[in-house]
C-alpha cells in the first residue's frame, strides 16, 4: 500500500505541534519508514524518515521528515514535528501500527476481490476506516449511480446493484435540478476526488468518480453529516474506489456502459446490412469515427468452459479500456469481435497485440487479428478473417494467430464450402497415397518435407533425418509413381495446397 503525509498527520493529531506539507492529498507515494538519527547522504521519496530535528538542519532532501521538537529546517519533502519528548523509537512504533492498520484493510478488500464477494462487502470492511460512506441521501454503505431509463432493467438484474436500484433512481424531475446546479456539473467529469459543496440535505461531501471505457458507473461518496472530511479521506477514497472499479468490472455490471448505438452499428457492418448509411455516418461521427478511417477487428474466445461469458465479457471490457477507440460485440459463437479505430488510436497492431498476449496465457484467452481495412465498409471481410484467424488459434493452440499467417487454410477452407477434400487432390498424390498404404512407405510426407524447404535436398534430408543420397532416390521414386513433374511451378503450388488439404481438412 502507498499513503501520505496527510494521513500520517491525520492519525498522529494527538502528538503533533507543527507540519509543513508541499505535497497534494490526491498522491500517494510513501511506502516505507526508517529510522535515521543521521540522515543519508542521498533520501528516497518514497521513505519516511523518523530524524532528529539536529540532521534536518544540514539535509534539503526529498521524501517526507518526522521528528522531535520544532525545527526551522525546511527539507523539500514534507514535514511533520511531534512533542519533543518522543524518541524516535516511540514514534517509529507508533508508525508502524497505523500503517499497519491501513494495510490490514487494503488487504482484505484484495480478499473481497478474490473470493468474488458482492462489492458490498467491500463497504462493510471500510466501516472502521471510512466513515459516513453514503449511498445518496441514506447513511447507509452503497453506490450512487447514474443510467439512462432504458438501462434501468439491466441495473435491476444485477446482483451488485439490485439492492440500491430503487433507492438510487432520482427521476426525471431530480436528475434535471442536480444537472442545473454548477458545482454538481463539476463533478461529473472528475478523475480525481471532488468536493461537492451543496445537496438536498446541504452537506459537504467528497466525491470519487468510478469510470469503465470513459463512462462513469459508480460515485463513490463520503458525506461530512458526522465527521468533517480531512485530507486523508482523499487517499482513502482512492484506494476504495480502486477496488470497487475492479469488484464492478468482474461483476460483469460495466458491460452495459457500452454505447448500445455504436455495437448496432458495428453489427449492422458485419452483416452488411447498413442501408441507412446517413444515420450510420452521423453515429460515427458522434464518437469522432470515420468512415475512411483504418480499422482492425480482433476476435477473441476462452477455452475456459466454465463461467466462459463472464470472462470473455471482463476481458473485452478490460481490453478495449486499455486499448481506447475501441468497441466490441458479442458473436452467436460464443466469441467476442473487438474493433479498434487505427487512424485515432496511439498504439500500432504490434503494440496491440503486445498487450493481448500479455494477459492471453492467464485467462485462457485465445486472439485472431485480421488485417487492417481502409473503410468501414470492409469491416465484414475484417471481421470474418479474425474470426477464422481464432479458430485457426484454438485448433494449433496458439494464443494469437494473424490472419495473414493463417491464409491458405483460409482460402481452402472457402474451396470446401462447395466441394470435398477429394477435389483438390491430384491424381498424382492419390497414387502416392495408394502406394503409401500397399508398401509401407513414407513417399507423401518426404514429398510434404521436400516442397516446404523448396526442392533443397540438403534440409529436406536434415529436417528427415536421412543421407541425402536416400533423399535422391525417394524423390525420383516419387516422380516414378506420381507420374508428376515436381520441377513445374503449377504442380508444386497444387500439391502444396493438396497436402494442406489433408492436414487441416475443413477448418
Amino acid at each position: 500500500m502507498k499513503w501520505n503525509t496527510y494521513l500520517i498527520r491525520e492519525e498522529l493529531k494527538d502528538i503533533l505541534i507543527a507540519d509543513h506539507i508541499r505535497s497534494k492529498p490526491d498522491r500517494a507515494v510513501l511506502q516505507r519508514i526508517r529510522i535515521c538519527p543521521q540522515l543519508p547522504e542521498e533520501t528516497e521519496k518514497d521513505t519516511l524518515y523518523v530524524t532528529t530535528a539536529e540532521a534536518l538542519k544540514s539535509k534539503k532532501g526529498v521524501g517526507a521528515f518526522i521528528c522531535p521538537g520544532m525545527t526551522e529546517s525546511r527539507p523539500a519533502g514534507d514535514l511533520l514535528c511531534v512533542r519533543e519528548e518522543l524518541s524516535l523509537y516511540e514514534i517509529y512504533n507508533r508508525l508502524e501500527e497505523v500503517i499497519s492498520r491501513y494495510e490490514e484493510w487494503e488487504r482484505s478488500l484484495q480478499e473481497v476481490i478474490a473470493l468474488h464477494l458482492p462489492a458490498r462487502e467491500l463497504f462493510v470492511r471500510s466501516a472502521s476506516v471510512i466513515h459516513n460512506a453514503m449511498l445518496a441521501a441514506n447513511e447507509e454503505f452503497g453506490f450512487l449511480f447514474f443510467h439512462n431509463p432504458t438501462d434501468q432493467n439491466v441495473y435491476k438484474e444485477s446482483p451488485v446493484f439490485a439492492p440500491h436500484i430503487e433507492k438510487v433512481t432520482l427521476g426525471n424531475t431530480g436528475m434535471k435540478d442536480l444537472l442545473q446546479d454548477a458545482d454538481f456539473v463539476k463533478t461529473l467529469n472528475s478523475r480525481r476526488p471532488i468536493y461537492y459543496p451543496g445537496s438536498s440535505r446541504r452537506r459537504k461531501k467528497l466525491i470519487q468518480n468510478i469510470f469503465m471505457r470513459d463512462s462513469l458507473v459508480a460515485r463513490l461518496i463520503i458525506d461530512g453529516v458526522d465527521a468533517d472530511i480531512t485530507e486523508k479521506d482523499i487517499l482513502l477514497i482512492q484506494i476504495l474506489a480502486e477496488y470497487l472499479s475492479r469488484s464492478i468490472s468482474e461483476s460483469n455490471v460495466a458491460l452495459t456502459n457500452q454505447p448500445k448505438d455504436i455495437e448496432d452499428l458495428l453489427r449492422s457492418f458485419f452483416d452488411q446490412s447498413y442501408e441507412n448509411r446517413n444515420r450510420y455516418l452521423r453515429i460515427l461521427t458522434r464518437y469522432h469515427w470515420s468512415d475512411e478511417d483504418t480499422y482492425l477487428c480482433i476476435s477473441l474466445s476462452s477455452d475456459k468452459i466454465a463461467n466462459r461469458d463472464n470472462v470473455l465479457n471482463i476481458f473485452s471490457l478490460n481490453l478495449c479500456h486499455n486499448i481506447r477507440e475501441a468497441y466490441f460485440v458479442r458473436n452467436n459463437d460464443e466469441s467476442i469481435s473487438i474493433v479498434i479505430d487505427l487512424t485515432r488510436n496511439q498504439y500500432s497492431v504490434e503494440k496491440i497485440a503486445e498487450i493481448c498476449t500479455g494477459t492471453a496465457a492467464s485467462l485462457n484467452m485465445y486472439y485472431g487479428i485480421s488485417r487492417s481495412c481502409r473503410s468501414i465498409y470492409d469491416l465484414h471481410y475484417a471481421w470474418r478473417q479474425s474470426l477464422f484467424a481464432v479458430r485457426i488459434a484454438r485448433r494449433q493452440e496458439k494464443r494469437l494467430v494473424y490472419f495473414d499467417d493463417c491464409q491458405l487454410e483460409y482460402y481452402l477452407s472457402e474451396f470446401f464450402r462447395e466441394n470435398t477434400a477429394d477435389m483438390a487432390m491430384p491424381d498424382g498424390l492419390q497414387r502416392l497415397l495408394k502406394y503409401d498404404e500397399e508398401n509401407d512407405t513414407q513417399l507423401v510426407r518426404c514429398l510434404s518435407v521436400f516442397l516446404e524447404n523448396q526442392g533443397n535436398y540438403a534440409e529436406s534430408a536434415r529436417k528427415l533425418y536421412m543421407h541425402r543420397n536416400t533423399l535422391l532416390y525417394q524423390v525420383e521414386k516419387i516422380r516414378e509413381v506420381s507420374e508428376m513433374d515436381l520441377d513445374s511451378p503449377n504442380t508444386r503450388i497444387v500439391l502444396q495446397i493438396a497436402l494442406k488439404a489433408m492436414e487441416y481438412g475443413r477448418v
